[in-house]
Order: C-alpha cells, then structure tokens, then sequence
C-alpha cells in the first residue's frame, strides 16, 4: 500500500509509514527504495502513542489492521 499512495501523492505530497515491526518496515523501505520513490517517511513506532507525526500536514490517515 505505500508504493501506492508514494505513487498517488507524487513529488508535491509525502507518505508516512508507520509500524512497530523493525522487520515489516524494512521489507516496505526496500520495496520503496526500488521504485526509486523519495516521499517516504519510516517511523518505527505504536500508531497510538505516536508523537512524531507533523498532525499539521496530514490530509488523510490509511489505517491497515492485519
């Protein structure tokens, strides 16, 4: 779903991928990485305690529970 929203925010908007899982966040850093795709942001953290964020420039949140 990242290189999907990397793709459909393009150069003028920006992606934050967030988990707490170090591994399933580095298969999605390399999954971005050959695209070639540079709009994205990998926070290693718990979605509900995060802090991080800049909530100021955030359209939209996608929310995947698996």
């Amino acid at each position: 779903m990242t290189i999907y929203l990397a793709r459909h925010v393009g150069s003028s908007g920006h992606v934050f991928a967030i988990d707490e899982s170090a591994e399933k966040l580095n298969v999605a850093r390399q999954n971005i990485n050959k695209t070639g795709l540079r709009n994205v942001t990998f926070i290693r953290a718990d979605v509900q305690e995060l802090e991080q964020l800049p909530s100021k420039e955030v359209d939209i949140i996608f929310f995947d529970i698996y």
